[in-house]
């Protein structure tokens, strides 16, 4: 029967035998792809840890005028801060002023989960749950803060499936004045 097209037996087991040297490359290509991707997804989480803690550190620390981390005493995992807001403004409503408002945040790690670093803001006064707040951080390994006179010493490790980051920085908070210790 002419006109009938076909693969001959050769021709097959030569594309069989193409097949069988591209496919472990593929094979090996999709791997390297795969675990490059979940390393790069670990490094981001670490890194993105330690930025968001790090970066509401410095913009509460710099506002800071108390906190109940005693001065020359050995590192804390928890950290209180309070100030009072002095900018005052006044709406086009003269009932509606600003000004002398309470603020405090509280930083400690999960009582629950001892990986979440909590972040306790409350504008009304020092923060009475301790064990409240949002989630900050979800892979911390490590937190404390130190304080000699008035620049407190931040150290935060961030662990995430064996990969692991450090920052260790100051903050000095206000100018404006000594730091005082919340009782």
């Amino acid at each position: 029967m002419r006109g009938q097209g076909g693969f001959t037996l050769i021709e097959i087991l030569l594309a069989l035998g193409i097949a069988g040297i591209i496919m472990p490359v593929l094979i090996s290509m999709l791997f390297q792809i795969s675990f490059g991707t979940i390393e790069i997804n670990r490094d981001f989480a670490v890194q993105s840890d330690i930025d968001t803690a790090s970066n509401l550190f410095s913009l509460d620390l710099s506002q800071a005028q108390s906190t109940d981390i005693v001065d020359l005493a050995d590192p804390v995992d928890s950290m209180l801060v309070g100030w009072v807001d002095e900018t005052g403004f006044a709406m086009d409503d003269p009932e509606y002023v600003v000004g002398d408002e309470v603020h405090c945040v509280r930083y400690s790690l999960s009582p629950t989960d001892p990986t979440f670093l909590l972040r306790n803001y409350d504008g009304a006064g020092y923060c009475s749950d301790p064990d409240a707040g949002m989630i900050v951080a979800r892979h911390v390994a490590e937190i404390w803060f130190s304080r000699v006179g008035d620049f407190i010493t931040v150290k935060i490790t961030s662990t995430y499936d064996g990969d692991s980051q450090e920052l260790s920085y100051f903050v000095s908070p206000r100018p404006e004045g000594d730091l005082e210790l919340i009782p």
